[in-house]
């Protein structure tokens, strides 16, 4: 998968109840045309660079994203929309 920064139209942060043991936060990116273009669970190699760079996003909502990080629950999060 791959998503060119100004194709980026929104981000979701999608949580769900199998952690501890499962990968229970997943960052979604989409595109332009609304598609699914890049996604990846927190704690993948690199994921911390690319969160970083998607907070400074204009708009970025922190407080959906501090939602997400203290949900245990099958949930969604729009933490940036363009």
């Amino acid at each position: 998968m791959a998503l060119a920064t100004t194709d980026l139209s929104f981000v979701v942060i999608e949580t769900n109840d199998s952690g501890p043991w499962g990968a229970d936060v997943w960052w979604l990116l989409f595109g332009a045309d609304g598609k699914l273009g890049f996604a990846f669970p927190q704690g993948a190699t690199g994921d911390k660079t690319v969160v970083d760079h998607l907070m400074k996003l204009p708009g970025f909502d922190f407080e959906e994203m501090i939602k997400a990080m203290c949900s245990a629950d099958n949930a969604t999060f729009a933490v940036w929309r363009r």
